[in-house]
């Protein structure tokens, strides 16, 4: 809603104007949705492989030091690995919307 009359100002005829765009209670509802349970799945995700454990593997995993096991840096970069994929899939995308956007 912020930016809808920027677009509007700086599309050409052929996009609808600015009574014709608008959002719904379905795309608001369904942008809930899915980031709740994005949180939920991977806020939930360490926690879940630490209440398995049992807290005295973290220091036999480590050897003389009190840092994590290998399990857990494992899981630890599978993280980052999505992060960094989810990243790319909205940066293209993005940029794919802009540049459909600026060939109108």
């Amino acid at each position: 809603m912020l930016f809808t009359p920027m677009l509007v100002s700086i599309s050409p005829a052929s996009i609808p104007h600015e009574f014709q765009i608008s959002t719904d209670v379905e795309c608001w509802g369904f942008t809930l949705i899915v980031s709740l349970l994005a949180g939920i799945v991977f806020g939930n995700l360490s926690s879940t492989k630490l209440s398995n454990a049992a807290p005295d593997d973290s220091l036999l995993d480590g050897g003389r030091s009190a840092t994590a096991g290998i399990a857990t840096h494992r899981i630890n970069n599978v993280i980052i690995v999505f992060e960094v994929a989810l990243a790319a899939l909205l940066l293209v995308g993005s940029s794919l919307l802009i540049r459909t956007f600026l060939s109108i």
